[in-house]
């Protein structure tokens, strides 16, 4: 299935309103490999039409819900009206998502992009294990190594990490 030799660990600290999850890869074979991954965040929220997410803006980001490959982030917040599925290259280190009475911060380091998702309507009534009115209640905000692939050399290891703080 991968013809490399490695190990991975995946290590979850949860402590008041802190959840950090961190990532590592081990190369335990005797040649380097390049990988992608993700840790793929679901997060609950009471109403997605009232939710954004903040520092975005100036980012490029591929939309993969209608295939459009370059484009800039130009409001400061991403707001949802429909299916949004975009992986966003080399962005900020934080960005946080808000809804009324609740915000949460979102840090990632090592993992140089962000992947937001919601499926939307239309979508969400396609997936078999979602409620089909699901989409108004989660929000992905993920933590992912897309755009430019680490290489992990022989003997050696790759680190990442995403923390979530409620406030």
């Amino acid at each position: 299935m991968w013809p490399h030799a490695f190990r991975a660990t995946l290590t979850v600290t949860v402590g008041g309103p802190h959840l950090k999850v961190e990532f590592s890869i081990q190369n335990t074979g005797t040649t380097s490999f390049h990988f992608t991954g993700a840790l793929h965040t679901y997060l609950g929220v009471r109403d997605i039409a009232a939710t954004v997410v903040e520092n975005l803006g100036g980012c490029h980001y591929r939309e993969s819900a209608k295939g459009i490959q370059d484009v800039i982030q130009v409001d400061p917040e991403l707001s949802f009206t429909d299916e949004v599925d975009r992986i966003y290259m080399r962005a900020p280190g934080q960005v946080a998502m808000r809804e009324p009475g609740r915000r949460m911060v979102v840090k990632s380091s090592g993992f140089p992009d962000v992947v937001v998702w919601n499926p939307g309507p239309e979508k969400c009534a396609a997936l078999g294990d979602m409620d089909p009115e699901g989409y108004r209640r989660m929000l992905c905000i993920e933590a992912p190594v897309i755009s430019e692939p680490p290489e992990v050399l022989a003997g050696e290891s790759w680190y990442g990490s995403q923390e979530l703080t409620a406030q």
